[in-house]
């Protein structure tokens, strides 16, 4: 695979976790059913994020819907939205 897919397969995994990560942080109780993010929750909960393995990649999504990824030493800019 280029560098270009496995770039882009990081950013939808990274993307995946973070938004799991973010609906189940543990600082709700057990009993707490999950639910559904709309466009709105998942934009304010990304705004001004980083989320990273701390070693091979980072994602970071700014206000103005710029996305600064970083995989492997490699910094790459892009876009995001909902």
């Amino acid at each position: 695979m280029n560098g270009r897919g496995y770039s882009m397969t990081v950013r939808i995994a990274g993307v995946a976790i973070a938004l799991t990560v973010l609906v189940a942080d543990g600082s709700a109780p057990a009993a707490e059913i999950f639910r559904t993010l709309k466009g709105p929750d998942i934009r304010s909960k990304l705004i001004g994020m980083e989320f990273t393995d701390e070693v091979h990649w980072a994602l970071m999504f700014g206000r103005d819907g710029t996305l600064t990824s970083v995989s492997m030493g490699k910094k790459t800019l892009g876009r995001w939205r909902v």
